[in-house]
């Protein structure tokens, strides 16, 4: 007998080998990758309380509500470290469509990235240079005078 090859894929038999069939996941960048997580996580964090509210259990002390909410924010974080999760692909499809998930794209926000990556400015180092540089006078008559090291004068 001899084989018979469909060339429709939706029809294929059950017990038909599977194509390794992309959904472009590995397109996607990492950062909304764990942006994803995060928010299924927050998600079922959420869930978990009101489960908890709906239980009705009451009467704890302030320990045992700690150990309680810590206890909930790590089941939130296993329950989304499942990579296959349907909650984690819907919120990929809104915040990096199917259409994006391709090796261009993909290339380009990895260079566009690398750019901001060389650019990246540490507000806080340049202003504490310079605010230790100030010098801090009360003027007799209430007003507060500021002189500089370089000799400038700042009222």
């Amino acid at each position: 007998m001899s084989k018979v090859d469909i060339h429709r894929p939706h029809i294929q038999p059950l017990n038909a080998k599977k194509q390794n069939v992309s959904n472009g996941r590995e397109y996607i960048p990492e950062d909304h990758k764990k942006f994803a997580k995060a928010m299924e996580s927050q998600f079922a964090e959420l869930m978990l309380k009101e489960m908890k509210k709906a239980v009705g259990k009451k009467d704890m002390n302030q320990a045992e509500q700690i150990y309680d909410s810590m206890l909930l924010k790590e089941r939130s974080k296993s329950m989304a470290d499942n990579k296959d999760s349907a909650i984690q692909e819907l919120i990929l499809k809104e915040v990096y469509p199917e259409k994006f998930r391709n090796k261009q794209n993909y290339d380009l926000y990895q260079q566009n990235q690398n750019k901001f990556k060389k650019h990246k400015v540490s507000m806080h180092d340049g202003h504490i240079s310079e605010y230790k540089k100030l010098q801090k006078h009360e003027a007799p008559n209430s007003q507060l005078t500021v002189h500089a090291n370089n000799g400038d004068r700042y009222e």
